[in-house]
């Protein structure tokens, strides 16, 4: 095999996410709202199982259905625990405004 093709990952910025990162699925409760104390203590355990990173409203979680406000507690939870995690974060779904305004 080609050497720069078995190497892809060393073409990409030092900055750019690295290794496996989990997804922060949405704990959701019987009337259809956020359950808040579920998706802290969800996020809590990815961090805790070894992933490299953290990412929140993806493809796995229903940011498409959530309020501005409810966007922006989930990142503020994720910020805040994997920031205790030490681990890198992001927001999937974020423009880049709004990205940027819990990943930097």
């Amino acid at each position: 095999m080609d050497a720069d093709l078995d190497d892809h990952l060393a073409r990409l910025p030092a900055h750019a996410p690295r290794g496996i990162w989990g997804a922060v699925m949405l704990a959701i409760d019987d009337r259809g709202a956020i359950d808040w104390q579920a998706t802290e203590e969800t996020i809590a355990r990815l961090c805790a199982s070894g992933v490299d990173g953290v990412y929140s409203n993806g493809t796995a979680c229903e940011f498409h259905c959530q309020t501005d406000p409810e966007f922006d507690r989930l990142c503020e939870l994720v910020a805040t625990i994997a920031g205790r995690a030490r681990l890198p974060f992001r927001s999937a779904s974020a423009s880049p405004i709004r990205a940027s305004r819990w990943s930097d």
